[in-house]
């Protein structure tokens, strides 16, 4: 009799823990049971952003990630962004409408550490980065990138709040939609990111800035080769043998002095002379 009660109360123990998990499972994603218990051990505390949606999205490298963000499966109440600059990930919600935000829970790592119950469903109140609002309509996650591998997931969850005539009509929990569901039998997704590249927008700046020097120097060069055309210079060839000096007036009304070139031959054919140029004559016989 003694074993028979030592059996029952181990089946009754085992169908407790099934119960528990169960609830669990339901909990995390069931939209009519609201109340997440937020594990402190697994918690990791953010410095709130200062950053605008708009800042953030300025600042950001590569392109920006943008999903829908459904409540109860197949309501679209807004969006969640996911992009990063060069120090921080972001992952903002936004709801739109008569929709604000209640509560962000938030996961972002590898596979491997997110945290599912044991039918393969995430625990909410295990996601490590959380937020509490006073019915927000945005709310942005700064995460340092040191903190993380190259490429990650994340599964953006929220409670969401309904409010008509400034009476609240409705509260759904909400997921950021992705390609990937979770294995256990709730809806929900996760999504995969790899962090964006900054040094692609640094090279392009670093492009623009080398064809505005390229810009520069062609200016620079034609503003040269103006200088070297105004100075037109008059030049005259000088054989010490035999030259005569003349002066003449310019268009310039300057005098400019020169020579005029005698060559004796003697009878000789294809006889060549070569004589030097020389420029700013001030009188003849001098260079």
């Amino acid at each position: 009799m003694k074993k028979i009660s030592i059996l029952f109360y181990l089946v009754l123990s085992f169908f407790a823990y099934l119960s528990c998990e169960q609830q669990d499972e339901i909990n995390s994603v069931n939209s009519t049971d609201l109340q997440i218990s937020i594990d402190k051990n697994s918690q990791i505390n953010l410095e709130p952003t200062t950053f605008t949606k708009e800042q953030i999205e300025s600042n950001s490298c590569g392109e920006i990630f943008t999903t829908t963000l459904f409540a109860g499966q197949h309501i679209n109440v807004g969006t969640v962004t996911v992009s990063n600059d060069e120090t921080n990930l972001y992952v903002t919600y936004t709801v739109a409408g008569n929709w604000w935000l209640s509560e962000t829970h938030l996961y972002v790592g590898s596979i491997n550490n997110l945290p599912l119950n044991g039918g393969g469903n995430p625990k909410i109140g295990h996601f490590p980065y959380h937020g509490d609002h006073e019915l927000v309509k945005t709310y942005p996650f700064t995460i340092p990138l040191d903190q993380l591998e190259d490429c990650f997931i994340i599964s953006a969850h929220a409670v969401v709040i309904k409010k008509e005539n400034g009476e609240v009509t409705g509260s759904e929990t909400a997921f950021g939609e992705g390609i990937n569901e979770f294995p256990g039998n709730r809806w929900g997704w996760y999504i995969d990111y790899c962090q964006e590249d900054c040094t692609d927008d640094n090279d392009d700046d670093d492009n623009n800035d080398d064809d505005n020097d390229d810009d520069d120097d062609d200016g620079g060069n034609d503003d040269n080769s103006d200088d070297e055309s105004e100075a037109c210079l008059d030049a005259f060839a000088f054989n010490e043998s035999n030259s005569t000096c003349f002066t003449y007036t310019n268009s310039d009304s300057n005098t400019i002095a020169g020579w005029s070139n005698s060559f004796n031959y003697d009878g000789q054919e294809n006889k060549q002379y070569i004589l030097p140029l020389f420029a700013k004559v001030d009188n003849c016989g001098n260079d």
